[in-house]
């Protein structure tokens, strides 16, 4: 046998050589024959069982025969066909536990959707309902899809019924932008001065108040529109001859017509005038005369309508 030294000065054998092993818990050396096959009692070469062929081939390159041998054999694959069995039916189990947690989980969330907030409850719960008769058929049931894990729709909101606030009276004077008021102001006014005007038409209001115990402002206007003529008269000269040809008037003109005719009967100075110590009471007074039918500007206003009746072809 060749040997090689050491660096101490031994000798070692050679590397080449391979030195004779027993693995442990295999069959001995003795008991296998040449050709591979294991020895009986009696001598008789058997074939090698597989917990031998397994202890014999760990860990030796020379038995790497033997392993390819050992896979073709059927107990190699119905272990190996067992274990890959197990690790698929672990790989499920896990999945579907991951799967049930994540459903749970799922549904916990709708459901915190739906509840309240709060755990304190703040109603009492509704008695018990008697329980209803179920449908016949299911085309007698409800056309519409309920989900159980939606909120229910809210309830029809009742229209409550509001009383009109009460008619206003004295104590709401109107003001002075009305528009009659305003268009009032502006014909009496002189000289610029529309202060004076407007506590004029105040005191009008007051004094129409005063003496009838209602509302001015409807009186205010209903007189105006009484005395508002229609048409006015214009006259014209054709081939020398004078002809009246009657013009209609917008509703401002009227109005503007009318509160000329009653200013120029209250600034008349006579025996057969409105009584009143100042403008405004004898304004106030000549409105409710209009209002009764007896005033000069009612006649007035008649007049002028004759007289465009008979020269309505011209």
């Amino acid at each position: 046998m060749a040997q090689t030294a050491r660096v101490d000065g031994t000798a070692r054998p050679d590397s080449t050589e391979t030195l004779p092993r027993r693995p442990e818990g295999g069959p001995d050396r003795s008991d296998t024959a040449p050709n591979g096959r294991c020895r009986d009692q009696n001598g008789s070469e058997t074939a090698p069982t597989l917990p031998a062929r397994i202890a014999r081939g760990v860990g030796k390159r020379d038995n790497l025969t033997d392993r390819r041998e050992l896979r073709r054999m059927p107990e190699f694959y119905s272990s190996r066909r067992s274990e890959i069995l197990l690790l698929v039916t672990l790989i499920v189990a896990r999945a579907e536990a991951m799967l049930s947690a994540f459903r749970h989980a799922r549904v916990l969330t709708r459901r915190s959707l739906v509840r309240p907030l709060t755990t304190t409850p703040t109603e009492q719960p509704p008695p018990p309902q008697e329980p209803t008769e179920l449908p016949a058929s299911i085309l007698d049931g409800p056309d519409e899809y309920v989900d159980p894990l939606q909120p229910p729709p809210p309830p029809p909101v009742q229209m409550i019924e509001v009383a009109a606030p009460p008619a206003p009276g004295f104590q709401t004077i109107p003001p002075a932008e009305d528009p009659l008021l305003h268009m009032f102001t502006s014909c009496i006014m002189q000289d610029g001065q529309r202060h004076k005007a407007s506590r004029t038409t105040s005191q009008v209001l007051l004094h129409l108040h005063a003496y009838t115990r209602q509302p001015p402002l409807e009186l205010f206007r209903q007189a105006l529109y009484k005395a508002a003529p229609a048409v006015r008269n214009m006259k014209q000269r054709r081939g020398g001859k004078a002809l009246i040809k009657p013009i209609p008037l917008s509703e401002k003109q009227r109005m503007r017509t009318a509160i000329d005719w009653l200013w120029d009967v209250v600034n008349v100075r006579s025996s057969s005038a409105t009584t009143g110590r100042t403008i405004a009471e004898r304004t106030a007074r000549e409105m409710i005369k209009i209002l009764n039918g007896d005033s000069s500007v009612l006649k007035q206003k008649e007049s002028v309508h004759k007289l465009a009746l008979a020269n309505r072809g011209s």
